[in-house]
C-alpha cells in the first residue's frame, strides 16, 4: 500500500510540473509576442526610441524566463530565440526599420514555434 501512495504522489508531482511548464511557456511566449509586436508597430510608425524600448523590454522578459525554459526545452531553440532578440535593439537604435521588421517577424515565428513545441499534445508526448 505504501508503494501505491508513493506512486500516486510521484504522479501528482509529475502532473503538476507538466502543468506549470505549460503555464510558464504560455505566459512567456505571450509576453514576448506582445513586446515584439509593439516594436513592429513602433517601427512602422518610424518611432525608433519606442521600438528600441519595446525590444529591450522583450530581452528583459526573455532573460527572466530563459532559465526555467532551459530545463524542459531544447537549448538550441532557446539560444536561437535569444540571439534573434538580442539583434533587435541595435536595429531599432539606428533606424533600420526594414531589417527590424524582418527580424521581428523571425522572432515571432520562433516564439510561435516555441509555443507549439511545448504544448502538451499527444503528438508531443508520444
Amino acid at each position: 500500500m505504501k508503494r501505491l501512495w508513493a506512486a500516486g504522489i510521484l504522479f501528482l508531482c509529475a502532473a503538476a510540473l507538466c502543468f506549470w511548464q505549460g503555464w510558464h511557456t504560455g505566459r512567456t511566449t505571450d509576453l514576448l509576442e506582445q513586446e515584439v509586436r509593439a516594436a513592429v508597430e513602433a517601427s512602422e510608425q518610424g518611432d525608433a526610441s519606442l521600438a528600441e524600448a519595446h525590444t529591450l523590454a522583450a530581452i528583459q522578459k526573455w532573460e527572466s524566463a530563459r532559465g526555467p525554459l532551459c530545463v524542459y526545452t531544447a537549448h538550441t531553440r532557446v539560444e536561437e530565440l535569444g540571439r534573434t532578440l538580442s539583434a533587435l535593439p541595435p536595429l531599432a537604435r539606428y533606424g533600420t526599420f526594414d531589417q527590424l521588421i524582418s527580424e521581428c517577424e523571425r522572432a515571432l515565428a520562433q516564439i510561435d514555434s516555441l509555443r507549439r513545441i511545448d504544448r502538451p499534445t499527444p503528438e508531443n508526448i508520444l
